[in-house]
């Protein structure tokens, strides 16, 4: 995983012959498997830690090669967009105390970062989605130059065939706007926590990890601007409205100075008003 690749464009004989490879390491995986090869002793976690660079105005910064010169750090590396890097450290193992052991390498990681963004004025932001991004920052140019990411872009566009694809979200302030560049999956960045399961039960815990996942995401995600646009904002007069209805059934006065930045907006929304803009995509 990482490992840059030998070249940007590839036939369909390098497809194939791919596709060849990966059946034929499914197989031995599962035959690995069924022998018991695999060392069932220690558990390990690990993680990675994406982060967006900005400039002073927390801007995108799309100059992730030329920090990661700078901070000559084994760990970091690049990411799909030129704006993001990401810290990929060695696993720990589970045992007493591998939180605080976690925690003291990232946090000198982060010093170190830190010291570098400040030496280049830029800012290193942990955010699920920047809320200062915008469609310009999400054309092919703004790609990481590495081969790896080159030969993604170019799967991606021959896999478009010039079709465009589209997203649509019809709630709050709502968002309607074409995908023609892969650097969408750059827009979310995350904390990703890696758990080594015993052989025997990994299937065991990679089905409780997806019923997890709905709920932690539901709970501890915060990343509600998006391209510019809240599609989980309540708006006022909503917000105004339901807070009518709740003071009659109760007997009480509602002014009409409240607004959707009230604690109990989000609960209170029965209803919101649609507007919609379309995004035209750099090349």
């Amino acid at each position: 995983m990482g490992q840059d690749t030998a070249k940007r464009r590839y036939t369909k004989a390098d497809e194939a012959e791919f596709t060849a490879r990966l059946l034929k390491e499914t197989a031995t995986l599962r035959r690995w498997e069924k022998e018991g090869r695999f060392a069932a002793g220690r558990q390990q976690v690990g993680q990675e830690v994406e982060f967006c660079l900005t400039d002073h105005s927390f801007l995108p910064s799309s100059i992730n090669e030329k920090f990661l010169r700078l901070l000559d750090n084994p760990y970091a590396t690049t990411e799909l967009a030129a704006f993001n890097v990401e810290y990929n450290p060695d696993p720990v193992e589970l045992k007493p105390g591998f939180i605080l052991r976690m925690r003291q390498a990232f946090t000198e990681f982060m010093q170190e970062a830190f010291n570098v963004a400040e030496s280049l004025s830029i800012h290193l932001i942990m955010t699920g989605i920047l809320p200062t991004i915008s469609p310009a920052d999400l054309g092919t140019k703004m790609v990481s130059r590495n081969k790896r990411y080159l030969a993604l872009l170019d799967r991606f566009e021959r896999w478009q065939g010039g079709r465009v694809s589209s997203i649509r979200i019809d709630e709050n302030d709502g968002l309607e706007l074409g995908l023609a560049t892969v650097l969408m999956e750059a827009v979310t960045t995350s904390q990703q926590l890696h758990l080594q399961p015993p052989p025997k039960q990994a299937a065991l815990y990679y089905n409780a990890a997806q019923i997890l996942s709905g709920p932690l995401v539901a709970a501890t995600a915060n990343s509600p601007f998006f391209l510019g646009r809240n599609p989980s904002r309540c708006s006022s007069r909503s917000w105004v409205r339901a807070s009518r209805r709740r003071g009659r059934r109760r007997g009480a006065t509602t002014t009409s100075s409240a607004t959707a930045t009230s604690p109990t907006a989000s609960s209170s929304c029965t209803r919101t008003t649609r507007s919609t803009s379309r995004w035209r995509w750099p090349s």
